[in-house]
């Protein structure tokens, strides 16, 4: 699981699911 916390935190889950790298069930965001 990557947690992603920041301003960019929508902007770098965007690119690791565009660029294959996790899928976006594995994106577990914080912060709202």
């Amino acid at each position: 699981v990557i947690q992603l916390q920041g301003d960019q935190r929508k902007n770098v889950s965007t690119f690791l699911v565009q660029a294959g790298i996790v899928k976006k069930e594995n994106i577990k965001i914080h912060g709202f």
